[in-house]
């Protein structure tokens, strides 16, 4: 082939610089394209697309099943999609989080859990898997203070006089609780441990059959959330010694807290929400925002008060947080002071 043959087929130098500027063109309406695009990847995108299930460890009717009812409620009208609520009771909690643990890591599986998420780690002889481990954290629901009790009749009125009333007569007294290691049981033994008093435990099958034994004078004294014994102070039955948060509680300012009186004292029973730890990242994302817009809107908020439950709200981190926390509160039990199963 000749020089001039190879010539020929070099572009001249015009069109050359036409078709670099015609590529450059092309690949800045590209990048362009894809930057306003959703990403394929990006499950979040279009999350969610069909109905999802909210798992709670709660009765139907209790205040845990009223809170889980409320925000499937407020992400159906956010999401267009229906979120149904199943409740799963049993088995300290874990009947729930194996039934979560099961389901597909997609999103379309959400677990509500109560603080049995952080007493089982420590509790059980052969303890589940590690809450912080199989699931993402995604918001922090509500916080439940309880209550310390007395029957009205007894002449004790402060916490320092129970603690000196129980202290007078070391394994007279006992107080009653809805059942072994339940928050109940747990508060009062940290109580117990913190006061350093010598009291008996008397587990009940529930809160109810538990506070009618104090209203019996069976037992002495319980702890319990504000729901179930308000009615019983108002009555004059029962007379509310403190409540048990780390702060006076604001539907009951004039109430001291325990920890008032023994210093570091703070336990309250919690609700959060949950999803397999192999959930997508974009959609534990997407979950967080609008699950802590509902709680923070004031007529959720409104009812949750209304119904005994502190509204907190906060993001994924923040519950991981409360959960270390928590977990290391009851881990710090003196060991045999609760039989393990």
């Amino acid at each position: 082939m000749s020089a001039d043959a190879v010539d020929e087929r070099r572009p001249v130098a015009g069109n050359h610089s036409e078709e670099v500027g015609m590529k450059t063109r092309w690949l800045a309406c590209l990048a362009a394209c894809v930057a306003v695009m959703p990403y394929p990847g990006s499950a979040a995108s279009a999350y969610p697309e069909r109905m999802v299930t909210l798992v709670v460890g709660a009765a139907p009717g209790s205040s845990g099943d009223m809170l889980a009812r409320l925000v499937a409620q407020r992400l159906t009208e956010k999401w267009k999609q229906s979120v149904v609520v199943e409740n799963r009771t049993g088995a300290s909690g874990l009947l729930a989080a194996n039934q979560v643990l099961g389901a597909p890591a997609n999103g379309y599986t959400l677990y509500m859990s109560n603080d049995s998420t952080a007493i089982n780690p420590t509790m059980m002889k052969t303890p589940p898997p590690d809450p912080r481990v199989v699931f993402a954290p995604i918001s922090l629901l509500a916080l439940i203070d309880f209550k310390l009790v007395v029957n009205a009749a007894t002449p004790v009125q402060t916490v320092p006089e129970l603690i000196a009333y129980l202290k007078a007569a070391p394994g007279k007294y006992s107080y009653a609780s809805s059942g072994p290691k339940t928050p109940h049981h747990l508060m009062a033994e940290l109580f117990k441990h913190q006061a350093q008093v010598d009291v008996l435990h008397v587990p009940y099958r529930g809160t109810a059959p538990a506070i009618t034994a104090v209203l019996s004078n069976s037992s002495l004294y319980a702890f319990s959330g504000f729901p179930a014994v308000d009615g019983q102070i108002k009555a004059g039955q029962l007379r509310a010694l403190a409540t048990t948060g780390d702060k006076r509680n604001a539907g009951t300012p004039d109430l001291p807290t325990v920890g008032e009186t023994l210093k570091g004292f703070s336990a309250a029973s919690w609700w959060a929400m949950f999803v397999r730890a192999e959930v997508p990242a974009d959609i534990q994302a997407r979950l967080a925002a609008d699950v802590g817009s509902i709680i923070a809107d004031p007529q959720v908020s409104q009812r949750m008060r209304d119904s005994g439950l502190e509204p907190v709200g906060g993001d994924p981190a923040h519950l991981k947080r409360f959960l270390d926390a928590e977990i290391g509160k009851w881990a710090r039990l003196p060991e045999g002071l609760i039989d393990k199963d």
